[in-house]
């Protein structure tokens, strides 16, 4: 014979307005379910309440059944809280507010079933195929992986730019967005495992290359000052707006390891890990001596070509001289609009004429 219930949470007894929603729990089978179990142990932190004790049987307190989904209510007359299921929710008309809603609570709920699903096997995968330094990366905090130190993060607020810190190391992140998509899809390609093994020894060289490169840099020569002849290889190329449009701007590390930043010079196809030799005007940065600002870049050129140079300038001129001189450029000369060679040619036929004439009138 079944016990009639007499405490204040049976169905008969049960006011609506007397309970206050605090939020959802679930407590079906699987594992890794997002819940509101941090809201409800804040309110009961400060309430100092607990779940009532009184005799019900299942996981809902209303009417014993063993529901997966439950809503924690609130009753505050005696301290207490309850776990109700869906429908004994409905039938006692408990209403569960704004944030109570039942279809969301399951969508997210089976959304994170699935996820930790998907974790499971990414984390699976990933130590089969010795990659789990990826997982670690992944769920590790981001403060504890390593940045770039190439890549400062600068306080522009204040207009100072200051260097505040660095960005995560774009290695890193490409590491976090694909162990993401095997999370996702839980499987990935061979060429999508061969290039996060690459990816996971490039950060693991890191602090080594890092040091290599302090120490190339140390060793670099200081950025002169003034008119400057620099040879070295172009290891960055950007377009940049200006005053007269669109400028573009290479980045060139010298032979001697000082690196110059400057408008590349006219006449020069610029392509990034050419090398190039140029004459600029340099300043050094402010902040790094060993960097440098150029102005006014021409292409270099050696004593040979200058000379090659110097001499077809001569006889460009000499060629106009001798044009001139002979009414090309005159429009009132029988000459004007033709070219040297045109002249020469007619005034070599009227030799040859006049000669001729000269012959015929002897004979």
């Amino acid at each position: 014979m079944t016990m009639k219930r007499t405490d204040e949470h049976a169905p008969s007894r049960i006011k609506p307005n007397d309970y206050e929603f605090i939020g959802f729990d679930y407590y079906g089978p699987e594992v890794g379910v997002e819940t509101d179990q941090r809201e409800i142990h804040a309110h009961q932190r400060e309430t100092g309440g607990d779940y009532s004790e009184h005799a019900h049987g299942g996981t809902c307190m209303v009417c014993g059944a063993s529901a997966f989904y439950v809503a924690v209510f609130y009753y505050p007359k005696t301290n207490v809280y309850i776990t109700v299921g869906q429908e004994c929710a409905s039938k006692m008309e408990l209403s569960t507010g704004a944030s109570g809603d039942w279809n969301a609570f399951k969508k997210a709920a089976r959304a994170s079933i699935e996820a930790h699903a998907g974790k499971q096997r990414a984390f699976t995968v990933l130590c089969e195929k010795g990659l789990q330094t990826a997982w670690y990366m992944w769920t590790a905090d981001c403060n504890d992986l390593p940045v770039d130190e190439t890549w400062p993060i600068k306080n522009y607020d204040d207009g100072s730019e200051k260097i505040i810190g660095y960005h995560l190391l774009k290695e890193c992140m490409t590491v976090r967005d694909m162990v993401s998509k095997l999370v996702r899809y839980g499987s990935m390609t061979e060429k999508a495992e061969g290039y996060l093994r690459t990816l996971l020894t490039r950060i693991a060289k890191y602090p080594e290359m890092m040091a290599a490169r302090k120490a190339e840099k140390e060793a670099a020569a200081d950025c002169p000052t003034g008119r400057t002849t620099v040879e070295g290889i172009i290891v960055k190329l950007a377009w940049h707006e200006s005053d007269f449009g669109k400028v573009q701007k290479m980045t060139v590390k010298a032979t001697t390891g000082f690196m110059v930043w400057t408008t590349v010079p006219s006449g020069l196809d610029a392509e990034k890990g050419a090398t190039v030799k140029f004459t600029v005007t340099l300043t050094p940065s402010d902040r790094d001596k060993k960097f440098g600002f150029g102005k006014r870049p021409v292409m270099w050129v050696s004593p040979e070509e200058k000379a090659v140079e110097k001499a077809e300038r001569k006889r460009r001129k000499e060629r106009e001289d001798q044009m001139r001189s002979l009414g090309c450029w005159d429009y009132c000369s029988p000459n004007y609009g033709k070219t040297l060679e045109q002249v020469v040619a007619e005034s070599r036929q009227n030799q040859v004429a006049e000669h001729g004439d000269m012959i015929a009138e002897a004979v």
